[in-house]
């Protein structure tokens, strides 16, 4: 976690531009946002666990919470009601925000334009489908850059984060 802080305090310092920081739990979205502060320049304003400030420390969860509720609710064609948005189960959300991505990136990328950056922190955690979700909105331009952080001896369940433990073991041919 705090290689992520480091992370995301040089490019938000240095570049001045927006970034999105996840993790997989709620207790290592406040870790995150009470070590943020440490650094010279980092006060309350610059980073909320909302959309509208240039630094936003939260899960994937919740992104794909936001995509789904943002993108149906403004009447979009999407092919989604918002009836059908609100009473999803986290898998169902991530799930709907992933084929939102897929089918209108454009419409993604209107409601994340203030961020050019994403961070994973504790990847060995964030399970499949997650990840899918993140990389889908960096193949889709929504983010500049994605920076990986986890420690696969360190999942918190055996199947969580397979994607990421690959990453590392396994020989991939061009």
């Amino acid at each position: 976690s705090s290689t992520m802080n480091e992370r995301l305090f040089r490019l938000f310092s240095e570049k001045k531009e927006g970034v999105i920081l996840v993790s997989y739990t709620n207790s290592a979205i406040n870790e995150n946002y009470e070590r943020l502060f440490e650094y010279p320049g980092m006060y309350g304003s610059v980073a909320k666990k909302e959309y509208k400030r240039p630094i936003v420390i939260t899960t994937i969860d919740s992104i794909a919470g936001y995509i789904c509720s943002s993108v149906a609710k403004i009447g979009y064609s999407t092919g989604f009601a918002y009836r059908d948005v609100k009473d999803v189960n986290y898998e169902g959300s991530v799930k709907m925000a992933y084929n939102i991505v897929k089918t209108m990136p454009d419409k993604v990328r209107e409601k994340f334009i203030n961020y050019k950056h994403i961070i994973i922190d504790e990847a060995q955690d964030v399970d499949l489908l997650r990840a899918a979700l993140i990389f889908e909105m960096v193949y889709a331009g929504i983010f500049s850059t994605c920076s990986i952080a986890g420690d696969p001896r360190q999942r918190l369940n055996d199947k969580a984060g397979d994607w990421f433990v690959n990453l590392w073991t396994k020989k991939i041919d061009p």
